[in-house]
């Protein structure tokens, strides 16, 4: 099967254009597309059908989808200043140490490319704040729903 390339910073115009219903697994499932196009992150993605966008929570889980689709490269990790001569507080190096696959990596950066990794780092850790919000309004969207349907079921 071919799969299209996608810049994965342009898909929230495309969604403003275009109603997606879902995207699930690898690939995205659109009515715009010819063929399915493999994404490198699957997301979820609300109907952008205004009827669908009237709850503030829905309002709000659609703001995070748009922000996390604009994260730029992000590393999980914490920086910290090394010394080779701790006592003395000489021969000071960077250090990146974090968890990837059940596994700790740490590794040395250089001095020049500190802004960069902890531009990284910041993008990452707004990723993770991100997550959990559109988790935790995802849960409160599903136990309205929940609650709605029950009262509908027993107004019957």
């Amino acid at each position: 099967m071919h799969r299209a390339k996608v810049n994965f910073n342009a898909i929230p115009t495309v969604l403003m254009r275009e109603r997606i219903r879902k995207v699930s697994g690898p690939l995205l499932q659109t009515t715009f597309l010819p063929e399915p196009v493999s994404l490198w992150n699957s997301i979820y993605m609300l109907s952008m059908n205004p009827q669908t966008q009237s709850t503030p929570l829905q309002k709000r889980i659609h703001t995070i989808q748009n922000e996390l689709a604009r994260l730029g490269p992000m590393r999980p990790g914490c920086l910290s200043l090394q010394y080779r001569k701790p006592k003395e507080k000489s021969g000071a190096y960077y250090q990146l140490s974090y968890t990837y696959q059940m596994k700790s990596k740490t590794e040395y950066v250089p001095a020049e490319l500190v802004p960069q990794i902890e531009q990284e780092l910041a993008e990452y850790r707004r990723y993770r704040e991100l997550s959990a919000e559109w988790v935790d309004l995802s849960i409160a969207l599903s136990r309205l729903k929940m609650t709605q349907w029950k009262q509908t079921r027993t107004a019957n």
